[in-house]
């Protein structure tokens, strides 16, 4: 009977066990079809809190991107009609959802990163995190490394899947739509850059105000560029190619040397437009003119490569945003909502 008894026991443990185990299974599988997701979810496939920091911080990077706003204002300011920090926190998610896209296209493209894919990334992260800092910058916001790791990973996955379906999207390309985003993303200038003869900004500012003058009266800053090029200043650099005698260089949008109001102020000009600009941080001022980019078919030729990987890179994303539109994810808007962006920047 004790026998029995002990068995029966025994039964009612394990039976107990495997419903409870059901339960938390069910609970689980509930939570997430009730959007109980800690952060964003697709399937089986969950971001952490250090991937959403993460991605909050793009979306604070892109913010000041398009604003130029490098203070608490900034989260004050409209992007898009939407109030920034609301926006950032709008891009963030955005973000998850590219994130967790992205890594299920490849997994169903059945694509796998090579030993040198790996080694490049081992590389990246350590010149990323370790030598260049970054793991102080976000190591305090709650970015671990192997999150870091992980986003580098991703980005490499997209790189992957941009060659995978690199056929198929170069045929999507025209002329005139290379020709178009070109224009967008380029910009070409005659310059003369001033650097400061010492640290006082008034050891070069008469010379400079005097050269400003000079193009607002009708001098064309090619002219001026050329004088100064074989003037002897070594405080002065021109845009003057000495071998070839081309007068204006292009920009990038993104990537220049140059500060960013420089940049953005650059595109917005007219062609033909001056630009006169005190980089007081490089200690340098700046004259610059903006030319017809396109008059010149080199430029194009000389950065169509470039132009061709923006526009497959374009496509790419558009394929991503594509396919997050057939899915179905998870996101619990109140923990999305909770991390203070501006907490994490100390605003």
């Amino acid at each position: 009977m004790k026998k029995k008894t002990r068995n029966f026991i025994i039964a009612a443990v394990i039976i107990t066990a495997i419903i409870a185990g059901a339960v938390i299974i069910c609970t689980a599988a509930a939570n997430r079809h009730n959007n109980k997701a800690e952060y964003t979810a697709l399937g089986d496939e969950e971001i952490t809190r250090g991937h959403y920091i993460y991605f909050c911080t793009r979306g604070y990077d892109e913010a000041y991107s398009l604003t130029g706003i490098s203070d608490a204002s900034l989260f004050d300011a409209k992007i898009d009609g939407v109030k920034a920090e609301k926006w950032m926190e709008n891009y963030a998610v955005s973000q998850a959802k590219r994130y967790l896209a992205a890594n299920k296209m490849f997994d169903d493209a059945g694509l796998e990163l090579t030993e040198e894919d790996k080694q490049a990334l081992d590389d990246r992260f350590t010149e990323e995190w370790y030598n260049t800092g970054r793991i102080s910058v976000y190591g305090p916001m709650g970015v671990e490394e192997d999150v870091y790791m992980d986003i580098l990973t991703t980005e490499k996955k997209i790189e992957k899947l941009t060659e995978y379906y690199r056929d198929e999207l170069e045929g999507q390309l025209t002329d005139s739509e290379i020709e178009d985003c070109f224009a967008e993303n380029f910009a070409s200038a005659v310059y003369v850059a001033m650097h400061y003869i010492d640290t006082e900004s008034k050891s070069t500012l008469e010379e400079y105000e005097a050269y400003c003058e000079e193009v607002k009266n009708g001098r064309p800053a090619a002219e001026l560029a050329k004088e100064l090029r074989d003037s002897g200043k070594e405080y002065i650099v021109t845009s003057i190619d000495g071998e070839t005698g081309k007068t204006d260089v292009v920009f990038e949008r993104s990537g220049s040397i140059f500060p960013l109001n420089f940049i953005k102020e650059l595109f917005a000009a007219e062609v033909g437009e001056a630009i006169f600009y005190d980089d007081s941080p490089n200690m340098i001022y700046v004259i610059a003119q903006k030319t017809d980019l396109l008059k010149d078919p080199s430029n194009l030729e000389a950065h169509r490569d470039e132009v061709v990987e923006i526009l497959l890179s374009d496509l790419m994303e558009s394929k991503i945003e594509s396919e997050i539109d057939t899915y179905n994810f998870s996101v619990n808007k109140s923990s999305t909502g909770s991390i203070d962006i501006k907490e994490l920047y100390g605003m």
